[in-house]
């Protein structure tokens, strides 16, 4: 635990939830207030890795004008002072192609991802780490184009 962190973990769970609630209000500059200087967000499933507010917010964008319909629900969301967890549930509608999406990802299919994220905060309680992990092969299999039937 950093010894500058409050020793409230309700902080960071509320941080967490605004967090999503502006990426389902498709608030991309909204969503990158709360990550602090020189932060490290990293999807590991995409292989991406970002370290700035202008490229975060402009991939958001990218995603949220893919699939405009997204939305992100935390199922199960733990914190401890300086940290927090949540798994979660992402739906939505592919409307365009998203850079880094298999094949089986096409327009008009039909999402619904599940992963976990991991946070961590700094003194400002700005975020300094996120990590989301998940499978794109759990994507594909969780992908309905209305031709499989699939879904899960």
């Amino acid at each position: 635990m950093p010894e500058h962190a409050p020793q409230n973990p309700a902080v960071e769970a509320e941080l967490v939830t605004r967090l999503i609630a502006a990426i389902n209000a498709q608030d991309a500059q909204g969503a990158a207030a709360f990550y602090a200087e020189g932060f490290i967000f990293e999807d590991i499933a995409l292989g991406l890795c970002v370290r700035d507010h202008r490229v975060y917010s402009t991939t958001l964008d990218a995603w949220l004008a893919a699939v405009p319909d997204t939305w992100s629900e935390a199922r199960t969301l733990v914190a401890c002072p300086g940290s927090a967890a949540a798994t979660w549930v992402v739906t939505g509608t592919l409307a365009t192609v998203f850079p880094g999406l298999p094949e089986g990802f096409v327009v008009g299919s039909k999402i619904k991802v599940r992963g976990a994220s991991v946070f961590t905060f700094g003194p400002d309680m700005k975020i300094t780490r996120h990590e989301d992990y998940y499978s794109l092969d759990a994507q594909v299999l969780q992908t309905d184009s209305g031709t499989t039937g699939g879904g899960a």
